[in-house]
This record gives C-alpha cells, sequence and structure tokens, in this order.
C-alpha cells in the first residue's frame, strides 16, 4: 500500500483544528459584523506574528512566494476601518522554522486563501446596507492569492521527501491552526467579541 501524500495527511490530520477553527465564525459568510471584526482581529494579529518568521525560514530561498508576508498590513488596514482593538498574540510557538516546518505554517496561510475567495464571493451575493459597509482589503488581497494554492502543494511534495519530514510538516500546520484558535480565545477573554474601539 503506497504512503500517503504530503498533501493528504496535511487535510486530514489538520481538519480537526480546521474545523474547530471555523466553527468560531458561524455568523461570517452572512456578514456578521461581529464575528466578522473578530476574523479581522485574529488575522492581523496573526499574519503579523507568522510573516516576518516565514520571511527568514528556509521556504523563503526555496519558493520566495509563499514565504511573502502581504497579508497583514491587509488586515490591519481592515481593522483600523473598523475602529477595532488590536488583538496582543502569545509568541508563536515555533520561532525559528525548519524547511518542513515551514511548509506546514505555509500550508495554514495558503490554504485560508481560498476560504477568503469563498467568503469575499458570498459577501457580495449577501450584499446588503449593512455587508456594504465593511472593509474587504484582506478578503481581497487574501483572494487574489488562492489559484496559487495548487502549485505551493505540488512544490511542498517536492521539498518534504521522508515520512519524517512529513510529521514535522503536519504538526507544524496544526500547531498552525492551533495559534489562531488560541488568539480566538483571547480576544474572547479579553474584551467583546467584536472588540471596537469607543
Amino acid at each position: 500500500m503506497p504512503e500517503p501524500s504530503l498533501r493528504s495527511r496535511l487535510r486530514a490530520e489538520t481538519r480537526p483544528a480546521h474545523e474547530r477553527l471555523d466553527a468560531s465564525f458561524a455568523g461570517l459568510a452572512e456578514g456578521d459584523p461581529t464575528d466578522y471584526g473578530l476574523f479581522l482581529r485574529m488575522n492581523e494579529a496573526c499574519h503579523g506574528a507568522i510573516e516576518p518568521l516565514l520571511a527568514a525560514s528556509p521556504l523563503a530561498a526555496a519558493r520566495p512566494r509563499s514565504a511573502a508576508g502581504d497579508l497583514h498590513a491587509a488586515a490591519l488596514a481592515d481593522v483600523e476601518a473598523m475602529r477595532l482593538r488590536r488583538i496582543v498574540p502569545a509568541a508563536f510557538p515555533l520561532a525559528k522554522p525548519t524547511l518542513a516546518q515551514s511548509l506546514g505554517i505555509a500550508y495554514v496561510v495558503e490554504g485560508s486563501k481560498l476560504g477568503a475567495r469563498q467568503i469575499l464571493r458570498r459577501l457580495r451575493k449577501a450584499a446588503d446596507e449593512e455587508t456594504d459597509r465593511l472593509p474587504v482589503a484582506f478578503l481581497e488581497r487574501a483572494a487574489g492569492g488562492a489559484d496559487g494554492f495548487k502549485a505551493f502543494l505540488e512544490m511542498a511534495e517536492t521539498l518534504v521527501a521522508t515520512r519524517a519530514e512529513q510529521d514535522v510538516a503536519v504538526e507544524a500546520a496544526d500547531a498552525t491552526f492551533g495559534y489562531f484558535l488560541d488568539v480566538v480565545r483571547r480576544a474572547g477573554a479579553g474584551d467583546e467579541r467584536g472588540g471596537r474601539v469607543n
């Protein structure tokens, strides 16, 4: 029986954490401003922590596009446009990721661009007076990179050659989903979900 691919392992073994994260934003697709505000704050905090690490990681040399930090600035612009409090996250657990760890982290970031494209489409389809006022710089920037996910996965398969390296990549991806979840919990414990500045 052939060994499972990195792609299939990443999808299957991170699914529980991925689904828990998605469940944190039940009203997001309908443009609920509270959930949307939390979504933006989470992404601003997490991308602010993760993007510099990927830029300095071995992945930056292997595939610069996957390590390019281009989402934090857009998330910050939306957070400021909605006058939301920024979340101060804990340090990311992988301070100096290896190549395999970097691929696991980037899997979460790159895959989230597909989700951003779906959310943006739903918001536009359900457009009303309230959703029309929501800033979408982050969603637009992320959705613009969604087509690169397949190429990223193909590249990752060539860089992670052994079962042990796959294990490391999967663990890093799961830890990244966990980090996003932790930031959501911190926001909920520290203030109201929306986190609006008075």
